[in-house]
């Protein structure tokens, strides 16, 4: 089993705000953790209870104690381990508390609020969403697990929050630790392509090419997305085929600051 999220992962899946591997990953381990499973109910439960409209006769103190002696209650929550994230809910009870106390102090003329805080670090994992598809007569993201065939066309789809471009290495490892290129485009040897780039878009678009893998391996097909803040070049990559790397081999070949993703399926025709 995989390790247990912290309390961010789990407050960020409930507000639907992680990759979708990531929460696929998460919801993977919370199935088979009777802990996690009592957590996430627990803060589900915090989350609409802080959402719930208020009257201004509300008792905050009295309010952020029923809160509280309810997470104590929860299921599977005891002991050293639950501290941390009481310890998050906490927080978040007191930030409620702070808003409910704006809303319920007289109106001033003239007064001005403004939100003091530190502004959250840009980051590619957060703002730069890549979906791998097939694309036979429809564009399929990919889904963990997913059986395709080795004749399927491949390219994926993108959304850029960010402020700046990201560069794209998009490629598949099949059982045989052969690479095959998704983007950049990579049809001759001797060539070096740059990674794609993406440049910032608020809404889910389409790479303007697809691939078709010659010779691909059937059985297990490492599907990996390599999302850097500077160019990087197809030979970052090339280095490492026909070695039964991972991803700590793969990021010594990458520049500081690259974000790398994998998604696992299998290539029909039988295992090697």
């Amino acid at each position: 089993m995989t390790a247990c999220p912290d309390d961010d992962a789990l407050f960020r899946h409930l507000d639907v705000a992680l990759l979708v591997e990531e929460a696929a990953r998460l919801d993977a381990h919370v199935a088979e953790c009777a802990r996690c499973t009592a957590r996430r109910g627990a803060l589900r439960r915090l989350v609409a209870d802080l959402k719930a409209p208020v009257g201004p006769a509300i008792d905050v103190q009295a309010h952020a104690r029923s809160v509280m002696a309810r997470l104590e209650q929860a299921p599977g929550a005891g002991g050293r381990s639950r501290l941390p994230w009481v310890w998050a809910a906490t927080n978040a009870v007191a930030a409620c508390a702070v808003a409910v106390v704006l809303l319920v102090r007289p109106k001033v003329e003239h007064a001005v609020f403004q939100a003091r805080g530190e502004a959250s670090e840009a980051t590619m994992a957060r703002d730069v969403l890549v979906r791998p598809c097939t694309a036979k007569g429809s564009l399929v993201p990919l889904a963990r697990g997913a059986v395709v065939d080795p004749d399927v066309p491949w390219t994926a789809t993108f959304r850029n929050l960010g402020a700046s471009p990201a560069f794209l290495l998009l490629f598949a490892v099949d059982s045989r630790h052969v690479v095959h290129w998704i983007a950049p485009r990579y049809a001759r040897a001797g060539e070096d392509p740059a990674a794609t780039p993406l440049p910032p878009s608020s809404k889910q678009e389409a790479l303007g090419t697809t691939a078709v893998f010659d010779d691909v391996s059937p059985g297990m097909l490492r599907v990996v997305t390599v999302l850097s803040p500077s160019p990087t070049h197809v030979s970052n990559v090339e280095a490492l085929e026909g070695v039964a790397w991972d991803e700590a081999l793969l990021r010594r070949h990458l520049p500081d600051g690259a974000d790398v993703r994998e998604t696992v399926v299998e290539v029909r025709g039988g295992r090697q």
